[in-house]
């Protein structure tokens, strides 16, 4: 099982997001990139897929089913989204930060090279990826939602993000 899109879904929709309807933007297909784009695309969001690099970008759009840019029009492509899921390297992120603008999300995947990130736009941090594939694979597991109240896992979470972060 790959618990990759139940973990992009659930961060950005436990963010506020409303992803049907809207327009995506996913930066890296890698693994995690490419299971952004199905996660997303699952729920409606028109997607659009883009690396560093351009390498292989044309066949993974094509396979996926989304559409895809260069690296050098991502810039724009910014602007224009609804959500950014950032699966490159963090430090990416710093340099399209103050592109975004109020009524954006952005999921910046990467947990372990955590960088504090102050926007217009929601910030989400890659740790509630993982906190919504950890409730993805304990429901494959045990075949039942973990309780909520048992773990509090969503505010310990922000707990801890913030006390990191400062």
């Amino acid at each position: 099982y790959n618990t990759d899109p139940d973990g992009v879904v659930g961060a950005l929709k436990a963010s506020g997001a409303q992803l049907s309807g809207r327009l995506a933007l996913v930066i890296g297909s890698g693994g995690a990139g490419r299971a952004a784009v199905v996660g997303l695309m699952d729920q409606g969001a028109s997607v659009c897929l883009t690396n560093r690099s351009g390498k292989n970008l044309s066949m993974h759009a094509d396979r996926l089913g989304c559409r895809y840019i260069k690296p050098a029009e991502f810039l724009n492509q910014i602007k224009e989204a609804d959500i950014i899921v950032n699966t490159a390297e963090a430090d990416l992120a710093t340099e399209f930060l103050p592109l975004l603008k109020s009524g954006q999300y952005l999921l910046n995947a990467d947990y372990k090279n955590r960088i504090p990130l102050q926007s217009e736009a929601v910030v989400v941090d890659g740790l509630a990826w993982l906190l919504h594939q950890g409730i993805a694979a304990y429901r494959i597991f045990f075949d039942e939602s973990p309780d909520p109240d048992a773990f509090q896992m969503e505010q310990d979470l922000k707990s801890a993000t913030e006390k990191d972060l400062d």
